[in-house]
């Protein structure tokens, strides 16, 4: 850690143009960040790959398009702790006695310290401002379907999207920049020692009082920013297994029943309301062999209908690499939009549309009695073969599944290991 720290200063320090302001910077420990984001002022470019992927951190980097790469995006820390710290450090500007005369070295002092507080806001702003629009075009696709379903959630309620909030931002940079400079300009040229120290003043009140008018924007943007970074992580490394149906079938008891994952789990539809991973990890060493997905609930209705949160669930089949597990509920308490019929008509689409993948089926709530809707579609023979059943209340058939779920997971590895072999990798 002392290591990461340090390396951590000097990329901080770097945001400055000149030494002595650099090592005020290097100086300021208490600032640091948590190392799981790049520092505020590294942004997520090369920069910021560089200091998360250096000796000194063990932290991987996922690159540009990777999984994990959403978790990259740079971090805000509220701003006034930013405008705070840019205050301390110019307030440490120094000019010393090596410029002749009071009102020269009042100059000389005023000019430095503007310089150094116009750069500790407007260089790191730039650079996450940089950072959140290249990072956003550079997603995984599976993180991009999650990073819009959040972005779009916002705007809908009324919070911005990134671009505008990001669009505002840059323009409270680009003013901060050209009231500064003016300033500088005529600090060089103050007729007095009073008049250089008042013209200091005066722009660091201003341009305070600027970035406090933009509170609310930058404050959407931080809030917005924490959510994309601690969206669900998919570890890129570890199989998937994806579980899929209509809302309020019960897949969140299931995640929580066979793995470490702890979802949500109410009696209503909808509880599911992003990605939620679990692992089940193997019994002898406790070592994770793979993560088990919830997904929001998909209603029997075409594509082109579907909202932001049944689009993260098909992107979790389409984009990962994934063993697919459908949830039945055939007692008929699950809602009148996850009737009996309109699962299996859920089901049926999902199989048509992603024919490659493995299918494992699941009834659960097999504590309960069945509906009549249900035993019709059984005598029809519209039920799954080999469907395991389940209750998560008596616990009757997770043993089961878990072991199921493992023998998936083996096929697939050496599935995947023999194509592997045939093309020579």
């Amino acid at each position: 850690q002392i290591g990461m720290l340090a390396h951590t200063r000097r990329a901080l320090g770097a945001c400055l143009s000149r030494g002595a302001a650099a090592s005020l910077w290097a100086s300021r420990a208490s600032f640091s960040l948590p190392s799981v984001a790049p520092p505020c002022g590294v942004g997520s470019g090369v920069e910021a790959r560089r200091w998360a992927s250096s000796p000194s951190s063990a932290i991987p980097t996922p690159g540009p398009g990777e999984l994990g790469f959403l978790r990259q995006l740079p971090q805000l820390v509220p701003m006034e702790e930013f405008i705070g710290h840019a205050k301390k450090l110019a307030f440490k500007v120094n000019v010393g006695d090596s410029v002749q005369g009071a009102r020269q070295r009042e100059r000389r002092q005023t000019v430095q310290a503007l310089h150094v507080f116009s750069h500790t806001l407007s260089q790191p702003l730039a650079d996450i401002i940089a950072g959140y629009r290249s990072g956003l075009k550079h997603l995984h696709p599976f993180e991009k379907v999650v990073a819009e379903s959040i972005i779009s959630g916002r705007e809908r309620s009324g919070k911005g999207s990134a671009k505008q909030l990001l669009g505002i931002l840059s323009d409270l940079r680009g003013q901060t920049v050209v009231k500064i400079k003016d300033a500088t300009m005529r600090g060089s040229k103050a007729s007095s020692s009073a008049e250089a120290k008042n013209i200091y003043t005066q722009t660091v009140d201003e341009i305070t009082a600027l970035w406090e008018t933009h509170a609310q924007t930058y404050d959407a943007m931080r809030a917005l920013g924490k959510l994309l970074r601690t969206a669900p992580s998919v570890d890129a490394l570890l199989p998937t297994v994806v579980l899929c149906g209509s809302p309020n079938v019960g897949k969140s008891s299931l995640v929580r029943a066979v793995s470490s994952g702890k979802p949500e789990v109410q009696n209503y539809p909808f509880t599911t309301r992003s990605t939620s991973v679990g692992h089940i990890a193997d019994d002898i060493i406790g070592y994770p062999v793979c993560q088990v997905m919830d997904t929001p609930g998909l209603l029997a209705r075409s594509q082109e209908e579907f909202n932001a949160m049944e689009k993260m669930t098909l992107a979790s089949i389409l984009h990962l690499p994934s063993i697919v597990i459908f949830v039945l509920d055939l007692t008929g308490l699950a809602g009148r939009q996850s009737s009996v019929g309109s699962q299996l008509q859920v089901m049926e689409y999902l199989r048509q549309e992603f024919p490659e993948r493995e299918w494992l089926y699941i009834i659960t709530k097999t504590d309960l009695p069945v509906a009549e809707e249900a035993i019709a579609a059984e005598a029809a023979g519209l039920l799954p073969e080999n469907a395991i059943r389940i209750s998560c209340e008596t616990g009757e058939g997770v043993q089961n599944l878990k072991n199921e779920i493992l023998a998936a997971v083996e096929r697939n590895r050496k599935a995947s290991k023999k194509v592997a072999t045939t093309a020579g990798i």
